[in-house]
């Protein structure tokens, strides 16, 4: 009798556990597909790291550049040495960027090549694998060669930091639509002409690429860091001239609509504010969209 007690007791709390609602069920999926819906429609991001001097590597590159990937490998290690103070922008420019049968896919921007023109940096004309590292140096020796790139931007970071940049990203995922909200803070009274200039770049975009060494082919390579537009024209915007310690400049960029091909997922917004004359990048940040 006990053991029937005992049995019968023991089903009745399986039973009861069964039952029991669940208090975090999974999210619901897609009928149509196995994959999990994303009901992301608006994200807010902004920039908290933003206390310290940073410094920007412009990597100018092509597909059909075969040293190339060997030029992106180091920017990634200069990355991931010096952590969020090295930002990588890679600038797909110039001759080995150009599209063909066998490159059929298009990485170049308007402001890309605008500042690969003879006009601006001339960067490819110099040859790539090359780059510029806070663009210091212009005009006759701002091309530099990605061996370097390491040294320079160790020393960049050493400089005084003169402004302070706080970035606010709003995402809207049903438009492509991206708000960018900046306030510029100037740390130190300064003398010239400044400009904001606001880009995005996309990272893991996977493509063909040339190798030299070994020579073939990659069809499966990864571009990370591609510039893929614009906020406010290829040299933005003047936002200070002369400006004195203290002294604070704030510029917002609405409803701009990412292109079709863009994956928003892997977007970041890029800042950086320039003197006017030497060309030279004082400070950058950047923020992933969403």
């Amino acid at each position: 009798m006990n053991r029937i007690f005992t049995l019968s007791i023991t089903l009745f709390a399986l039973a009861w556990v069964a039952c029991d609602k669940v208090s975090n069920p999974l999210p619901k999926k897609d009928a149509s597909s196995t994959a999990l819906v994303d009901t992301t429609k608006t994200v807010t991001k902004t920039i908290t790291n933003n206390t310290f001097k940073k410094v920007l590597i412009e990597d100018y590159t092509g597909h059909k550049c075969g040293n190339c990937p060997q030029a992106a490998t180091e920017a990634e290690n200069i990355k991931n040495s010096m952590k969020d103070s090295a930002l990588i922008l890679a600038v797909h420019a110039g001759f080995f960027a150009k599209t063909d049968l066998n490159y059929p896919t298009n990485y170049t921007t308007k402001a890309g090549n605008d500042w690969d023109a003879s006009t601006g940096f001339g960067v490819g004309l110099a040859g790539n694998p090359n780059g510029m590292v806070n663009r210091i140096n212009y005009p006759s020796g701002h091309v530099k060669g990605y061996t370097t790139w390491k040294n320079l931007a160790q020393l960049e970071v050493k400089k005084p930091m003169k402004v302070k940049i706080d970035l606010t990203t709003k995402y809207d995922s049903t438009s492509k639509g991206i708000n960018a909200y900046i306030k510029t803070t100037f740390l130190q009274s300064l003398s010239g002409s400044y400009f904001l200039n606001v880009v995005y770049f996309e990272d893991d975009i996977v493509g063909k690429q040339k190798f030299y060494t070994p020579a073939k082919d990659s069809v499966g390579y990864i571009f990370n860091h591609v510039l893929r537009g614009d906020m406010n024209g290829s040299w933005g915007e003047s936002i200070a001239t002369n400006p004195i310690a203290g002294t604070t400049f704030s510029k917002t960029y609405l409803n701009n609509a990412l292109p079709s091909n863009v994956n928003d997922k892997k977007t970041h917004v890029l800042v950086f504010v320039y003197d006017n004359t030497s060309k030279e990048i004082i400070q950058a940040e950047e923020v992933k969209i969403r």
